[in-house]
């Protein structure tokens, strides 16, 4: 993660080894270990939902951001534009019917 972003003063991933926070996800057992200890560092930070929004904002494609994968990442933001187009298809089929 970068620590440019001036929310963060000094959050755990800026002040640890944080390759661990970059590793690929897969099945792998030393990968999902990697990757657990990634999500740990950051619920651990208080800016967690910040580095979150900030990874779903800018489309993070890599490493562990608010304790998100990008897997994780990915399927948050189909279920997102999936609510979305339920609301847009309900809108209208309301205004159809009226």
């Amino acid at each position: 993660m970068t620590t440019d972003m001036p929310y963060f003063d000094e959050p755990p991933c800026a002040t640890t080894d944080n390759a661990h926070l970059f590793t690929l996800a897969g099945d792998d057992g030393a990968e999902r270990w990697l990757t657990e200890r990634a999500r740990n560092v950051c619920r651990a930070c208080p800016f967690m939902a910040r580095c979150r929004n900030h990874a779903l904002s800018n489309d993070e494609r890599w490493g562990v951001w608010g304790a998100l994968t990008r897997n994780d990442r990915d399927r948050l933001r189909k279920r997102e534009a999936a609510q979305r187009q339920a609301l847009i298809d309900a809108r209208t089929q309301e205004r159809v019917s009226a």
